[in-house]
């Protein structure tokens, strides 16, 4: 594992992972701050390893790692998000990244999960899932978190999008998908998560940590 390409829309982010990556004698072959141009990057140079922020514009991450896979592409894919890890590690994996950091941990730790990903190995610490799930000491935060465990990929990315603020439109432009899709997503999260209405979304959106 020799080579990679990092997606990130941080600059500072991108170059900082850059640094570390080249100390342990891996090239970068390129850089991308959106998810539609991290899959043709990584169809066109074929890196080793990607890097990956989850939310990143146009695709998020998940959506890359879900694509990149259906497609057989067999690149190594380590996540590195400022998302609540005890709904994404998991996620990320199931979806086919071989690892997951926290970006407050990121420049600790992106030397070690390369090491164990070169091994062949997942890199998921164990004391991630719980750092922000310690919290949750109500019944109703553990009723909450429980729900939004069942939620997937994709309601998940659509809640995310509602809580900072996009409208529906708005939501369907970025996903490539319909209008109506994004308004059937709405009313299931409303459903799913017991929830009245948007602003109730978007207040449990944020007492779970799933936007920055």
């Amino acid at each position: 594992m020799n080579s990679a390409l990092i997606v990130d829309d941080h600059p500072l982010m991108r170059m900082a992972v850059r640094i570390i990556l080249e100390r342990h004698n891996i090239e970068v072959l390129g850089e991308a701050e959106d998810g539609v141009t991290a899959i043709t990057l990584a169809r066109k140079l074929n890196p080793a390893l990607m890097v990956l922020d989850i939310g990143i514009p146009k695709l998020d991450g998940l959506e890359v790692i879900s694509r990149l896979r259906s497609q057989g592409a067999t690149l190594n894919i380590l996540v590195i998000s400022s998302q609540q890890q005890e709904h994404f590690a998991s996620r990320c994996v199931m979806a086919g990244a071989q690892g997951f950091i926290s970006k407050k941990e990121a420049l600790n730790e992106l030397a070690e999960a390369v090491k164990m990903l070169r091994a062949g190995r997942v890199y998921l610490p164990m004391g991630s899932y719980s750092s922000g799930f310690t919290a949750l000491s109500s019944e109703k935060m553990r009723g909450e978190s429980q729900g939004l465990g069942k939620l997937s990929n994709r309601e998940i990315v659509v809640l995310q999008y509602l809580a900072r603020g996009w409208g529906n439109k708005a939501i369907a432009d970025e996903l490539l998908l319909s209008n109506k899709t994004i308004s059937t997503y709405k009313t299931r999260l409303l459903t799913k998560l017991n929830a009245h209405n948007l602003v109730d979304l978007i207040e449990l959106a944020k007492r779970h940590l799933l936007v920055e």
